[in-house]
């Protein structure tokens, strides 16, 4: 081979491994990627305009070409359902819209004016969608996916580490979280209703009003303690009894018993704290008597905070709340009404914590805390994810086989080391030119 030609070798060998090199870094994921699990979301093409137009014959009609369209040849949706519109209706997209309810548009809108309208507020939905999605694999999968967003196709894109198996869509499924502040009744409100409850259950030792009387000494491991409602929750004044871990199965059949409608009104109910303390007879439990609205509705509910996110000081984690401007003043009033008493903070039922209140809170923030770290990230999920306009749904999934880490770093070397060899190589050659002329 004469020179001229290994020298053009060589210099395509050269610039093909720096090619690679380029691309190996910037690819860098993919290179010591561990494989895993690619998913892909689609959202209902009905769901990113129906929020926007008019119900009518003529946007169903338009709709089928628009889908029709969509799904055969890909693409722009909005393009998609411009050209349909103009294809079957030969009108003003805006025709369609309801515009009297949307400030950025008015009957003399241009097809163009909508697309970019529209276009703008499924980016928004869509980003909104995807912050979702990511929650929910973080707190469903443990597992922390970036999920990414074609606008144009209408999916959502995540791959998840070392993820090696395919999921069920019910797997996806966010828990139900329902979070809710209520009163707590002082004992004097509740007490004769329960003393009535607890002699139907025959019980022969009911705890004085007062409480000071019944002591912790009625607690013990003996088997000869009967098990009656009166010696199983001892009450105090602020609305709240201990329960012996030993006692809750028992405690909790009654409260959760037809019977108890019979002596306690709709508007009172029990709850039980999140975990039992550990004190010094045992482990108890606490019991809450809640005051229930008339409503059924807790006082405060998820819909009045607008973010929540998790904090922690010296006592631990807890879940902080910025209330929206509604649930502020409910808030404000709230704890205005109920200094020196306590307030229950539950989820799902569940009394977290339930705080003394000492002053009225005005700013609209508070604390909940109390619970696994993994509660905590729920009530953070719950909240700050309200439901989106555009939910997703599993349309694929595949397994992703990665490269070995091993292999990896070979390739690299190997790289770098051929990078190597051909510039010495063509230092060689050039010396070698200079010398002969």
């Amino acid at each position: 081979m004469s020179k001229k030609k290994l020298f053009l070798a060589g210099t395509i060998l050269l610039l093909t491994i720096v090619v690679l090199q380029v691309y190996s870094l910037m690819n860098y994921d993919h290179f010591k990627a561990e494989g895993g699990l690619k998913l892909e979301f689609s959202v209902d093409h009905n769901d990113v305009v129906k929020k926007y137009t008019r119900s009518s014959l003529d946007f169903d009609y338009v709709m089928k070409g628009a889908i029709l369209s969509h799904n055969t040849n890909g693409g722009d949706f909005l393009a998609a359902l411009a050209k349909s519109n103009k294809d079957r209706l030969q009108r003003p997209l805006i025709r369609l819209m309801n515009y009297k309810e949307i400030k950025e548009l008015s009957s003399s809108s241009k097809d163009d004016d909508v697309i970019k309208f529209l276009r703008n507020e499924l980016e928004a939905n869509l980003e909104e969608t995807a912050y979702f999605t990511q929650l929910r694999i973080k707190n469903v999968l443990k597992n922390s996916a970036e999920v990414s967003v074609d606008a144009e196709e209408l999916t959502l894109i995540s791959k998840l580490t070392a993820f090696n198996r395919q999921i069920k869509p019910k797997e996806l499924e966010m828990p139900e979280v329902r979070v809710g502040f209520f009163e707590i009744l002082e004992l004097q409100k509740f007490y004769q209703n329960w003393s009535t409850l607890c002699e139907l259950m025959k019980s022969d030792s009911l705890p004085a009003e007062n409480n000071e009387d019944w002591k912790l000494t009625n607690y013990d491991n003996s088997t000869e303690l009967s098990q009656n409602l009166s010696n199983c929750v001892m009450w105090k004044e602020q609305g709240f009894g201990l329960v012996l871990d030993k006692d809750k199965a028992y405690v909790d059949e009654m409260i959760n018993s037809d019977v108890i409608d019979e002596f306690f009104p709709p508007t009172i109910r029990f709850y039980w704290s999140q975990r039992a303390e550990n004190m010094e007879h045992g482990e108890f439990w606490m019991l809450y008597a809640i005051q229930i609205p008339e409503n059924g509705v807790p006082v405060i509910t998820e819909k009045d905070i607008r973010s929540a996110e998790i904090g922690a000081n010296e006592y631990g984690k807890h879940v902080s709340l910025k209330m929206n401007q509604e649930g502020s003043g409910k808030w404000a009033k709230m704890t205005r009404e109920n200094v020196g008493r306590l307030i229950a903070m539950c989820v799902n039922d569940v009394v977290l914590s339930a705080p003394n209140v000492i002053n009225p809170i005005v700013d609209g923030n508070t604390q909940i805390s109390g619970g696994d770290l993994s509660d905590l990230e729920s009530i953070v999920s719950s909240i700050n994810t309200k439901h989106p306009d555009l939910m997703p749904t599993l349309k694929f999934q595949t397994i992703v086989k990665g490269t070995p880490p091993v292999l990896n770093a070979f390739v690299q070397q190997l790289l770098i080391a051929g990078s190597f060899i051909l510039l010495l190589f063509f230092s060689i050659m050039l010396v070698r030119n200079i010398r002969a002329d």
